[in-house]
């Protein structure tokens, strides 16, 4: 999860790509790639791991956010594809998280910050999910941010926007 200033004259287009590739094309490729194999077992579970930022997008992460609103919309697609074609042994649930401090995704990260998840309740939350067959778990903050996004998401939107880009880009983007 990178931050980008898209004023940037030299934010390299390529580096974007990168991000698109790990966040959105991976996930697409593995899905594919095992399907077929996942077809002959009895029963199956993919869970596909999207992010709050997939419920409302995140001025400072752009390209991250788009990512996962893009894996959010394959696998509801996927879903539904799997159910038509009466696919029965496939479940596929989508993995909602919020920002988990113990990952790699960012440096300043730290586990004191507020809506914050520890990875130990992000694992229980996602355990509980598989359990009950859910279709999605948005876990921690990421459930109220689905909400938000539901309610009021252009004011939601730029509110945290203009938050978020005051802490990664505190002199601006110009």
């Amino acid at each position: 999860m990178r931050s980008y200033n898209l004023l940037d004259e030299e934010l390299s287009v390529t580096d974007m790509i990168a991000e698109i590739s790990t966040n959105l094309i991976g996930t697409i490729t593995v899905d594919k790639i095992f399907l077929p194999q996942l077809l002959s077992k009895s029963e199956v579970l993919i869970v596909n791991i999207s992010s709050g930022l997939a419920n409302l997008s995140a001025a400072s992460h752009p390209v991250y956010s788009a990512t996962k609103a893009g894996v959010h919309m394959f696998t509801s697609a996927l879903r539904e594809q799997l159910d038509y074609a009466q696919v029965n042994n496939i479940h596929v649930m989508e993995l909602v998280p919020p920002l988990v401090a113990e990952t790699n995704l960012e440096s300043i990260v730290s586990t004191d910050m507020p809506n914050n998840m520890s990875l130990k309740d992000l694992v229980a939350v996602a355990i509980s999910g598989m359990e009950n067959n859910k279709i999605r778990v948005n876990a921690g903050f990421a459930a109220q941010m689905r909400q938000a996004g539901q309610t009021s998401p252009d004011e939601t939107e730029h509110q945290m926007g203009q938050q978020m880009l005051k802490k990664y880009f505190p002199k601006g983007l110009l």
